[in-house]
C-alpha cells in the first residue's frame, strides 16, 4: 500500500513540471479582497502581489486566484531566486514585471492563495494598484492572512 501511495506521489508531482519528486507545497498566505476589474493590459484595476524570497537559495512559489464562489481562475508557477521578488497580477500591470506571471483572471473578485516549497523563505504582500500608471496612481493595501508552517493546502 505504502509504496503504491508513494507512486501516486511521485507520478503527480512529476505531472507538475517543475518540482523534485520529494518537493511538496504548502499553503502560507490567503489574500482576501482580490479584484480585477477586467482591464485590458496597462489598464484599469488589478491585483498584485509581491512575494520576496528571503532565503540564500531559490524557492519556488505558486499562486492561484479564485472566485467568490472557489472557482480556480488563474495560477502561477515559478522559481523565485535568492533574495529576489515576483510580482503575480490578474492582468498586467505598467508598475510591475508581471508579463510572465500575470494570472489573466478576467474580471472577478474573491481571494488568492499563495503556496511555497519553502514557506519560511517567502515573505508576501498584496495590493489593488491602479494598471495604467507608473508608479501606480492608486494602491489599496488587501487583508492577508499567513498559515503557520507546516500547513498543506488542497488546492494547487
Amino acid at each position: 500500500m505504502r509504496s503504491i501511495l508513494k507512486a501516486l506521489v511521485v507520478s503527480s508531482s512529476m505531472a507538475l513540471g517543475t518540482l523534485p519528486a520529494n518537493a511538496a507545497f504548502q499553503v502560507i498566505y490567503d489574500v482576501l479582497g482580490v479584484y480585477d476589474d477586467g482591464g485590458a493590459t496597462n489598464a484599469g484595476l488589478a491585483t498584485t502581489i509581491f512575494c520576496s524570497n528571503v532565503s540564500n537559495s531559490a524557492a519556488n512559489v505558486q499562486v492561484n486566484a479564485f472566485s467568490e464562489t472557489g472557482q480556480l481562475l488563474g495560477g502561477k508557477r515559478v522559481s523565485v531566486g535568492a533574495g529576489d521578488t515576483v510580482f503575480f497580477s490578474t492582468h498586467q500591470t505598467l508598475a510591475f514585471f508581471d508579463t510572465a506571471t500575470s494570472l489573466d483572471t478576467g474580471t472577478f473578485s474573491g481571494r488568492a492563495r499563495i503556496f511555497a516549497e519553502v514557506p519560511g523563505a517567502i515573505v508576501c504582500a498584496a495590493d489593488v494598484v491602479d494598471a495604467s500608471t507608473f508608479p501606480p496612481s492608486r494602491i489599496v493595501p488587501r487583508r492577508m492572512i499567513r498559515y503557520p508552517r507546516g500547513t498543506s493546502g488542497g488546492e494547487d
